[in-house]
């Protein structure tokens, strides 16, 4: 399943002339209150596997550090 993403950065550096970096960062603020809403639905429907999430979250942490203080 994919998302409109790739239209709407698009149509943000094209028509509203923003740099990419800009664009990307409206598309993923403007994504959360739907990404959440929907985690939550998934969460009262009883569809969240908290034990595959919790190792997923802990094999990427030391990615995510990494990346972070190369980002620097």
């Amino acid at each position: 399943m994919g998302g409109g993403g790739a239209i709407y950065l698009g149509v943000l550096t094209t028509l509203f002339h923003l740099p990419a970096a800009t664009a990307a960062t409206i598309s993923l603020i403007t994504a959360i209150p739907s990404l959440l809403l929907r985690a939550y639905a998934y969460y009262c429907q009883g569809e969240v596997n908290f034990k595959i999430g919790n190792k997923m979250l802990i094999a990427a942490l030391p990615a995510v550090i990494i990346g972070s203080l190369l980002a620097l």
